[in-house]
């Protein structure tokens, strides 16, 4: 499945995955971030997180909680032309949230501009959630990352497609069992 995964991403265009040692390039605001994304090897550093690291698809994440779980913060990207029909973002949390604008306005929200705003409540792992753009495409946009101070947010890649979300990579330890012939059961 991690060919599938591969390939997936491959035909995707990857507008973020967070390797970069700093958060340079995206517009900080708050100290909930920080100034650079957390590393999923740090998990014994006893950073406040609960999200399993198992589900990250990199080594690096923009993290809300990596200082504390009480700080508020905004980070914003810079701002990008439509080209895709989808924006992909493999993310988790609580109680914080995934803003698009569009040529800078805070759009309506439903029934009209609905899915612009994505509401975290992933309970222990990143997942992928999708925003149709179709009816954007041309048009200039950036993303906010909000953690408004009592949750978290955690996001590993963001990708432009025209399909969908790549399918999720098999958990370690099921791959590790499935490569274990004499287990049995």
């Amino acid at each position: 499945q991690s060919a599938q995964v591969a390939a997936a991403e491959s035909r995707a265009e990857v507008f973020e995955d967070f390797s970069k040692p700093d958060l340079s390039h995206w517009f900080l605001s708050g100290e909930a971030f920080g100034k650079t994304p957390v590393q999923s090897r740090l998990e014994s550093r006893g950073v406040p997180f609960s999200l399993s690291f198992s589900t990250w698809l990199g080594d690096r994440a923009a993290h809300s909680s990596g200082l504390s779980n009480r700080l508020e913060g905004t980070i914003r990207s810079q701002t990008f032309t439509i080209q895709k029909k989808h924006v992909l973002y493999h993310a988790g949390g609580r109680g914080a949230k995934i803003n698009l604008i569009i040529d800078n306005f805070r759009m309506i929200q439903y029934p009209i501009y609905g899915g612009r705003t994505i509401n975290l409540d992933t309970k222990d792992k990143l997942q992928w959630f999708v925003q149709d753009v179709e009816k954007w495409v041309g048009h200039n946009a950036y993303i906010e990352l909000i953690d408004p101070g009592e949750g978290f947010l955690t996001v590993d890649r963001i990708l432009f497609s025209d399909e969908g979300p790549p399918p999720e990579p098999v958990n370690p330890v099921t791959r590790q069992l499935l490569a274990n012939r004499e287990c049995d059961s």
